[in-house]
């Protein structure tokens, strides 16, 4: 008894070893090339037609999110020292300057038409130090605060939503004069503007750094909407086409089988500094397969060419979502960079951070030549379900990072 079952034991192994081999490249036939060649036209015609005729669909939403900066926490900092000297270092006794504090909301928009649906960002500003004029008043923080957050108007869409400035106690007299006049001096001096641009560079790498700021009046948090992909693929609309016809009478000349999957998809979770929100339906995606497999090889094998055909079209998506924030910013984030965010996650998730990674099988047939395919008969006795949770990574990457206008 234990000697057959050890047998059957190595008859099962032996099987499942020559059905992965099989499947990797059919070697053991004649026909492969001939195989390999009709398999790849037909999926080169297929993606190029596919749009056109409605039977395939990836679709990238806009990325937007909000950062808070919190200035007051990086009081007693050389680099907050330095915008206090170089204000300082502008007033006279008659007319000393003073370092207010301002709070800010600001929405920024990059982007063009061409480029797809702009990008909106918001920032929220606490505690700014701004460097105010003897002449202005607190009132006239919109002229004293002329690129809020570094925002260059004249190269950036900047939308000022709302602003307000706290100063110390001010000799008599102050906020009396020509502001205007006085505000392009302060706004002018290289010093001070140098000064503030190295103190909010300090402050944007809080969102930058992997270090996370546990206190509870950060310097920098972020909230990230979710880039959001929708990713569709219906094959049968494609069954008419010559390719997928040579494609069929190749597989089945290897005396292998056709086998069609069904499978809906969704991933949520963290990638860098964006969270991901994606849905897939796949209807009748082909594969050729050696008939010597087993039913739960076959859906293992399909169910894996799916998930790299999703990984392809997610690390695509994520990085048109880096370029296009990135393509207004001073930051060089390297390709390798963007690749190691964007890399296969454990258990066959084609990536990592994901909360929720669920691939479910929703139909799988297999049929050999001169059988007809017929309807999908869905939630067959082959479906199965394959589900891969993972704890998020890099909270901390926040937002600071695309957002040029800071650095």
């Amino acid at each position: 008894m234990m000697l057959a079952s050890s047998c059957n034991i190595r008859t099962a192994l032996s099987v499942e070893m020559k059905c992965q081999k099989m499947t990797e490249d059919l070697s053991n036939v004649n026909d492969s090339a001939v195989l390999d060649a009709a398999t790849k036209t037909m999926w080169h015609t297929f993606n190029d037609s596919c749009s056109d005729n409605m039977s395939c669909t990836f679709e990238v939403k806009p990325v937007a999110a909000t950062t808070n900066l919190n200035f007051g926490k990086m009081k007693g900092t050389n680099q907050y020292d330095a915008v206090k000297d170089a204000c300082s270092a502008l007033g006279t006794d008659e007319s000393p300057t003073t370092l207010c504090t301002v709070n800010s909301k600001l929405t920024i928009n990059s982007g063009s038409e061409s480029e797809g649906t702009p990008v909106s960002d918001r920032f929220k500003s606490k505690r700014e130090p701004v460097c105010f004029p003897y002449q202005c008043t607190e009132k006239e923080v919109d002229i004293v605060h002329g690129n809020p957050l570094g925002c260059d108007p004249d190269l950036t869409e900047c939308v000022l939503e709302a602003e307000d400035a706290k100063c110390p106690d001010r000799p008599d007299g102050a906020g009396s004069g020509n502001c205007h006049k006085y505000s392009e001096v302060v706004n002018d001096d290289e010093t001070l503007t140098s000064a503030i641009t190295v103190l909010s560079s300090k402050a944007s790498m809080a969102c930058v750094s992997f270090q996370q700021d546990d206190d509870e009046d950060a310097i920098c948090t972020s909230e990230t909407a979710p880039i959001q992909i929708y990713l569709a693929q219906h094959f049968r609309t494609f069954e008419t086409d010559i390719t997928y016809e040579n494609y069929l009478n190749s597989c089945y000349d290897t005396n292998a089988q056709t086998c069609y999957m069904s499978m809906a998809v969704k991933m949520q979770g963290e990638i860098g500094f964006f969270a991901l929100d994606l849905l897939g339906d796949y209807n009748d995606y082909p594969l050729c397969m050696p008939s010597i497999c087993s039913s739960d090889e076959k859906i293992k094998h399909a169910s894996n060419l799916i998930k790299q055909d999703v990984g392809v079209k997610m690390r695509e998506g994520m990085s048109q979502g880096f370029r296009r924030k990135l393509s207004n910013s001073g930051i060089d984030l390297s390709d390798d960079s963007i690749n190691r965010m964007l890399q296969n996650g454990e258990d066959g998730c084609p990536a990592v951070g994901m909360e929720i990674c669920d691939f479910q099988v929703m139909d799988f047939y297999c049929v050999e030549r001169g059988t007809e395919t017929g309807p999908l008969t869905m939630g067959s006795s082959d479906a199965t379900t394959s589900s891969v949770n993972s704890g998020s990574f890099m909270t901390a990457m926040g937002m600071a990072l695309v957002a040029g206008i800071l650095l």
